[in-house]
């Protein structure tokens, strides 16, 4: 079963290079874990801040790097 994702990360309008993608993802993640708190989503979408989305551009990343999709 291939994995599917929101819809909006396909546009691929995230501008973070890899390495700010995976900072982003683990300070969010730290500061998710610091204050209790679930990330918000903003409307309209913030590509390089919404904490779903930039988890969903680090699999898509990874999917494209490894390319295996998981059929």
């Amino acid at each position: 079963m291939p994995i599917i994702l929101p819809g909006v990360v396909q546009f691929r309008k995230c501008t973070l290079t890899d390495k700010q993608l995976a900072v982003a993802v683990a300070e969010a993640l730290n500061k998710m874990y610091d204050d209790g708190k679930t990330p918000t989503r903003s409307i309209p979408a913030q590509v390089n801040e919404d904490f779903d989305l930039l988890v969903c551009e680090l699999v898509v990343r990874f999917i494209e790097a490894t390319g295996n999709n998981f059929d």
